[in-house]
């Protein structure tokens, strides 16, 4: 989506006047337009469905209902490694202070 959004000159509503940096989109911005109620035409008031907007929908109420499942369905998401990789003992407070010491004597 980032590509075909950029390609066709779209521009999210954060970038900055001028021209569009290399990656305007990012994937923050496109996850919170997929999943506003806006894009299927309801009219929400503190994420609560109130009714039916008066402005052509650009998906189905049903397609925008799929959506929410597949962006946070937890298989979707790539593992999260910690900072230092797989050596959680890298950033151990304990083995810092002893490398720190061991560097200043």
């Amino acid at each position: 989506m980032r590509r075909e959004w950029a390609a066709a000159g779209l521009r999210p509503s954060q970038a900055p006047f001028g021209p569009l940096p290399k990656n305007a989109w990012s994937r923050t911005s496109i996850r919170t337009i997929l999943l506003n109620p806006r894009i299927a035409g309801l009219s929400a008031f503190h994420e609560e469905i109130v009714g039916t907007g008066t402005w052509e929908p650009l998906v189905g109420e049903e397609t925008w209902r799929a959506v929410p499942a597949l962006l946070e369905d937890p298989s979707r998401k790539p593992p999260r490694e910690h900072p230092a990789g797989r050596d959680r003992d890298a950033f151990d407070p304990a083995t810092v202070q002893v490398c720190w010491r061991q560097q200043e004597g």
